[in-house]
């Protein structure tokens, strides 16, 4: 939907998975959304390069997220959360990162799907 708007599919992908997420990184998106790496990575750097998106490492990790300090990240969160809000269901749960489940006991489970349905519902209000 955005991709005319930001010059690719790359992109898009980026920014609704920080959105819903808040952080990331390109291997992580490649897994949950089984997209190639490579245009990820170079994605992620050119959006931090613009100032869109800044990054700190956690271990060998670089984490990405929003710069808190880009002049027009009220407007683009605000875009992207219209952007979110007009894709099926079944494209929107794609984005929601969910951490391991296993060996969490089925109130654990639930709670954290709860925390994440009300984190989706946000997005989209």
């Amino acid at each position: 939907m955005l991709n005319n708007l930001f010059g690719n599919k790359s992109i898009e992908k980026i920014l609704l998975f920080l959105l819903v997420n808040d952080k990331g990184y390109p291997s992580q998106l490649h897994r949950m959304l089984q997209t190639p790496l490579t245009p990820l990575q170079k994605g992620f750097e050119r959006l931090e390069k613009g100032g869109i998106l800044a990054s700190h490492y956690e271990g060998k990790t670089r984490i990405y997220h929003f710069n808190s300090s880009y002049p027009l990240l009220n407007e683009l969160e605000h875009l992207l959360k219209k952007a979110f809000s007009c894709l099926p269901p079944s494209e929107r749960k794609c984005y929601a990162y969910l951490s391991d489940l296993g060996g969490k006991n089925a109130k654990q489970s639930r709670d954290l799907l709860y925390l994440v349905y009300n984190q989706l519902q946000k997005i989209t209000e």
